[in-house]
């Protein structure tokens, strides 16, 4: 054993003696460090380096960090409930019979710090991460459904009379229940539905009345939008008897109508015409084969007729059906052509605007739409799947199911799949969410292409929901004793306002404001956003409820107005400004920033005083999944975004693809030390050799001087 290590001045320093070490030599250092009582929670860095009796470096640095934590998880508390109907029988005495009930989805929460949560298919939901101290978990009454209210079915002072909210005052460790029950009321009349949903109705806030409908809203839902889906392979069945007794003996095709595009490539065709004449059909100049004739069948007047055909092949492109009458004689009557196109290949990409319908509601699914064709314009045909994908933080609609589906090893941030309709539109519908700003769409074309577009996800007006609490306690101390100085004394206290507010200002502005007196920005600008670690406590809540933040700042205060395209705000954000090479300028800061879109114009303003650094690291990826070692350390925590690009092996400058990737999901990071490991490996280059590169941007930060930053 060697000698008891000198120890440093700071007292966190420890340095042995190995005497001289050959060279080719290793030598093996082990020694212990125990994590003592009263031990700081957080990372803590161990780092060793070789050096000489004169204290000069002689070796690289290592580090090894571990997470120093209370093993009974006592630095945090969890709130987990449940929305129920009929959970209980209520009467002019009050509840009573009180009862499971039937879990109520979709119902948005809130806390008082701004953290939201919509309740799953059974009516559960959860929030994670809850710091130990007085807490308010309210009920957003805008996202109950027509027909229900709120009821009170306990009564206890955590409600404080009111059904909607409740107080929450648990200490670390705990797993805190929060229930809230509703009941199914008198539907209501149309008349009062559309009193309610009027734009030039009263609109009281506070009142049952619903929100104002948006200015470029339709009165139908956006999933309106996405009507009945044709089926080709049933369209038949509408042309019975019945509507051919009804018809007349001009000359028309039935079906397939116009502009159609089947799924399959194979079609059905009818053929109206006279009952006196016999149709031969002929497919691109050539007589379709008798298998897929159908059969015949004629009015009941005896002067109509309708001829079938099933199941006939189409060609890759256009198809063109042409049918031909011929009387008894064998003498050509009329002659009739149709096109149906079959398009398989995605050359185009376009937005479609009057179809796009995005509002931040929390409820209902942003739907995107857009015009898939090939090169020379024709619709790509019903049924095809494009890959296509979105940028955080939106999601996929679909998203949950594909990751319920995918094996354990397929990367999260996998394509998402979606169904071209008829006329080559196809509708990217997001997850409902209460984010505004630009969504980044792109969608996978044939030949290896991809067409990039942005959408802008609009603030939707609200009734306010105000979620807050304000507590105190006070007392007189006396100086030195009553004997001693019986007039001496001092007033002491503690005390903390903390609240959430979300709603509409002068009609069209729609405003959030949060803020905790508790909060006070440190020294040093070492955290961004409010981000769940999954690895931090239990992964498993028994639901599928999602959490997120509305209000993140590392200010004591959050400030948000909205009206259209334009947003200014105070708290945590991004740029985003990473649209364009030459000035791309892609930071997280704190601070105040202005945005504004639209069709023609787009601003961007932001002002931070901080004293964060950006660095941006290129590492080459070789096959593995790690560990892999940024340059800089410690990180600004969640301040980095990394994504792995494909680069032309001949020009490194040409990016050919580029995939972001998504914390927790896709890699772990230790924001102490720079260390990156990805969940899967990254292959060094591409089937063509392109080498692939793993592209970190992030921000460090020291306890220095703060310096504005503003662009």
């Amino acid at each position: 054993p060697l000698a008891d290590p000198a120890i440093g001045a700071d007292g966190r320093s420890l340095t042995f003696d190995l005497g001289l070490v050959a060279p080719s030599e290793t030598v093996d250092l082990a020694y212990v460090v125990e994590v003592a009582a009263g031990a700081k929670y957080g990372l803590a860095v161990n780092r060793a380096q070789a050096v000489s009796a004169a204290g000069v470096a002689l070796s690289n640095r290592a580090e090894a960090a571990i997470e120093v934590e209370d093993d009974f998880l006592r630095s945090s508390l969890s709130i987990v409930g449940r929305i129920i109907e009929d959970g209980c029988e209520l009467d002019a005495s009050g509840a009573k019979n009180l009862r499971a009930g039937k879990g109520v989805a979709g119902v948005r929460l809130y806390m008082e710090t701004g953290a939201t949560v919509v309740s799953d298919e059974n009516g559960l939901y959860h929030f994670e991460d809850v710091t130990p101290r007085t807490h308010v978990v309210q009920v957003d009454e805008d996202s109950l459904a027509d027909g229900y209210e709120l009821v009170s079915c306990v009564s206890n002072t955590r409600y404080a009379g009111s059904p909607r909210s409740q107080f929450i005052d648990a200490k670390g460790g705990k797993v805190w229940r929060a229930n809230f029950y509703v009941r199914s009321v008198a539907p209501l009349s149309q008349t009062e539905k559309n009193s309610r949903e009027s734009d030039v109705a009263p609109w009281i806030p506070g009142s049952a009345k619903r929100r104002p409908r948006n200015d470029d809203e339709d009165e139908a839902p956006a999933s309106a939008a996405k009507a009945a889906a044709f089926n080709a392979d049933r369209e038949y069945l509408a042309f019975d008897k019945i509507w051919l007794n009804q018809q007349t003996a001009d000359l028309a095709f039935a079906y397939p109508a116009g502009g159609v595009t089947p799924s399959s490539p194979s079609v059905n065709l009818g053929l109206k015409h006279a009952a006196d004449l016999r149709p031969a059909l002929f497919l691109n100049g050539r007589q379709v084969a008798g298998e897929n004739f159908a059969g015949r069948e004629v009015g009941i007047m005896g002067t109509v007729a309708l001829t079938r055909w099933r199941g006939v092949d189409l060609l890759e492109g256009e198809n063109k059906f042409e049918a031909v009458l011929k009387d008894a004689n064998g003498a050509e009557i009329a002659r009739i052509a149709r096109v149906v196109d079959y398009i398989g290949r995605v050359e185009r990409v376009a937005l479609i605007a009057e179809r796009t319908r995005a509002f931040a509601d929390g409820k209902t699914r942003p739907v995107i739409a857009v015009k898939v064709t090939d090169g020379a314009g024709r619709p790509v045909h019903a049924g095809r799947i494009i890959g296509v994908e979105i940028a955080p933080p939106f999601r996929a609609a679909t998203r949950d199911a594909i990751e319920q589906r995918a094996p354990l090893d397929a990367p999260l941030s996998a394509q998402s799949g979606v169904p071209v309709g008829q006329n080559g539109i196809a509708l990217i519908e997001l997850e409902p969410t209460v984010e505004t700003g630009l969504a980044r769409i792109k969608v996978e074309l044939d030949g290896g292409g991809a067409r990039s577009f942005t959408v802008h996800v609009k603030p939707a007006l609200r009734d306010w929901i105000v979620v807050g609490l304000a507590e105190g306690e006070g007392g007189l101390e006396k100086g030195g004793g009553a004997a001693a100085d019986p007039t001496g004394s001092d007033l002491i206290g503690d005390g903390r306002i903390a609240g959430f507010a979300k709603g509409t200002v002068k009609g069209d502005w729609l405003v959030t404001i949060a803020g905790d007196s508790n909060n006070e920005r440190g020294a040093e600008d070492d955290e961004l956003f409010d981000v769940i670690d999954p690895d931090d406590r239990y992964p498993l809540y028994g639901d599928r409820s999602n959490q997120s933040f509305e209000a993140q700042s590392r200010y004591p205060i959050y400030l948000k107005a909205e009206k259209g395209g334009f947003k200014a705000q105070f708290g945590d954000y991004d740029t985003g400004l990473n649209d364009s090479k030459l000035s791309r300028y892609s930071r997280r800061l704190s601070g105040l920033q202005t945005v504004y879109e639209s069709e023609r114009f787009a601003f961007t303003g932001f002002a931070a005083e901080t004293n964060q650094a950006f660095v941006k690291d290129e590492i080459a990826a070789d096959g593995t999944s790690g560990p892999f070692n940024l340059g800089a350390a410690p990180l600004v925590r969640n301040s980095e975004t990394i994504r792995i690009e494909t680069r032309d092996r001949f020009r490194p400058d040409v990016i050919i693809g580029s995939v972001p990737l998504i914390r927790y999901a896709d890699y772990d990071i230790d924001f102490a030390t720079g260390e990156i490991i990805l969940r899967l490996p990254a292959p060094a280059a591409d089937a063509a050799f392109n080498p692939n590169v793993i592209v970190v941007d992030y921000e460090t930060a020291a306890p220095i001087d703060r310096n504005l930053t503003a662009g």
